[in-house]
């Protein structure tokens, strides 16, 4: 059974442990990519956090804008089974295309390439229109 990864989410971003047919599905400098990485790397760092596991003061590591993440964070609330495969697929532990799917199950057929066009071009009015958001 595979397990999540750990890191240091001061020092380094989930990036680093995506696995890389993930990353070159969508390009190694996808807005994409980025916030979902940040988004983990928050993940962690909240953890970490919650468990006094944090060496210095320092934040999270992240390497997008935090506006980057305001669309994904809407998103991962709207069900389960897209929260889940937005924390597995990046890894492997999912089958290539478990985001895409379960973004369609939840917002409807082909929303799924019109969100992430809109998030790549950062049009963020566009992406919270298609899934409801503010």
């Amino acid at each position: 059974m595979k397990s999540i990864p750990t890191f240091n989410p001061q020092t380094e971003s989930a990036l680093l442990r995506f696995d890389i047919k993930f990353v070159n599905k969508y390009g190694p400098g996808s807005v994409f990519i980025n916030a979902l990485a940040d988004l983990w790397t928050t993940a962690m760092f909240q953890m970490f956090k919650a468990n006094n596991m944090l060496e210095s003061e320092k934040e999270a590591f992240l390497i997008s804008d935090q506006v980057n993440l305001e669309p994904l964070s809407q998103i991962i609330h709207c069900s389960d089974n897209l929260k889940e495969a937005m924390f597995q697929e990046p890894f492997g532990f999912a089958k290539s295309g478990a985001i895409e799917y379960a973004f369609e199950e939840t917002f409807g057929n082909g929303s799924f390439t019109k969100w992430l066009d809109a998030l790549e071009k950062r049009d963020f009015a566009v992406c919270f229109s298609l899934t409801g958001g503010n």
